[in-house]
């Protein structure tokens, strides 16, 4: 059968990367895809633009807003852990407004992991970093994939690693993550 996955957007005043984020979320190839944006906090113009990107997607989405307490808010932590109380989905993945995911088949390919491996609870993958349009880092996790042996000719099929193994390196970024 085929897993739901719930993909959480925290976000707050930042509508011009919201939309580049749920754009890329919305080319993802898994059918069954719920998209839960956590609004932590921004102004009422910011946050009436991001309900409306929002209900614009062509996926199942859901609009909270964290109500602002804090003048910089409650922090993604917070706002993830509001995506996922309001998440339907047999998996959770996670996807800051400042990011996005360039392989449209990244949550099929999760999908497709966890159907295989009922022990699996985690699934990450390397990333890039871009600031400003400009690549900063073209690898996340070097010396993880130097320890694996990998290059980015290497088969894209999971790999299991131990809890010291993910943590040779940098982390695995959240916006890479998916949790059973």
């Amino acid at each position: 059968s085929i897993m739901d996955l719930s993909v959480i957007v925290p976000t707050r005043n930042r509508p011009d990367k919201l939309k580049m984020a749920l754009d890329a979320i919305g080319q993802q190839t898994h059918p069954s895809l719920e998209i839960v944006v956590v609004d932590d906090g921004s102004d009422s113009g910011n946050a009436r633009e991001n309900e409306r990107l929002a209900a614009a997607l062509d996926r199942q989405a859901t609009y909270r807003h964290v109500p602002g307490h804090n003048p910089r808010g409650s922090g993604p932590a917070y706002a993830r852990n509001v995506g996922i109380n309001a998440a339907n989905g047999d998996l959770i993945a996670f996807c800051d407004d400042d990011d996005y995911w360039c392989d449209t088949r990244h949550v099929e390919k999760a999908v497709q992991a966890f159907s295989a491996d009922v022990q699996l609870d985690l699934l990450f993958a390397n990333q890039a970093a871009h600031s400003d349009g400009r690549m900063t880092r073209n690898v996340w996790l070097p010396r993880l994939e130097e320890t694996l042996g990998l290059s980015r000719d290497s088969p894209q099929s999971p790999i299991p690693v131990s809890a010291k193994d993910c943590l040779i390196d940098h982390f695995g970024h959240m916006n890479t993550c998916v949790f059973r």
